[in-house]
Order: C-alpha cells, then sequence, then structure tokens
C-alpha cells in the first residue's frame, strides 16, 4: 500500500525506486505507467490528470510509456535489445 508519496519527475529526469519487499515499488510503477489507477490521491501525466478508472489509458501507453518486464514477458529467444525493440514492431509497416 503506498502513502504519503509526493513525487515530480520532470522532463529529462532519471531516478531509481528502492525500498523494502513489499514497500509498494511495483504499485507506484504500475500506476505512473498507467496499468493502474490510483485508488486515492491524484496523478498528472503529461499535464493529464490520471485518475478515472473508465479512462483510455492505451493513447498515453502507446504515445509516451515503454515497459520492460521483468520476468515472463521476455522472449528467451531474442536478445535484450530485442526484446526491448519487440513492440516497436507494431508500429512498422
Amino acid at each position: 500500500m503506498l502513502r504519503g508519496i509526493d513525487l515530480m519527475i520532470e522532463k529529462g529526469d532519471f531516478i531509481a525506486i528502492k525500498g523494502a519487499s513489499g514497500s509498494g515499488k511495483t504499485t507506484l510503477l504500475s500506476i505512473l505507467g498507467t496499468l493502474l489507477p490510483p485508488d486515492t490521491g491524484s496523478y498528472l501525466f503529461n499535464g493529464t490528470e490520471i485518475n478515472t478508472p473508465s479512462m483510455d489509458y492505451s493513447t498515453i501507453r502507446n504515445q509516451y510509456l515503454g515497459f520492460v518486464f521483468q520476468d515472463h514477458c521476455l522472449m528467451p529467444q531474442l536478445t535484450a535489445l530485442e526484446n526491448i525493440l519487440l513492440p516497436t514492431l507494431a508500429f512498422q509497416n
């Protein structure tokens, strides 16, 4: 459970999220990545408030965000770089 998070990340910032097991790192990253909506509070992404369960997050994800999942979503037959570039195949003609 996340409590008391107040975070501002500016364009070009490089951050690391660390903490003990169960402290909410994955939940925070899932909210920041629009995989989960926040239960309470507010989240502004690029000037857009992200806090409605009915909101279509796909536009934000498709235009601004990328994910590299840790385990089960990696293709073992691909290199690390190929796994990272795999989503770009959807945009090739």
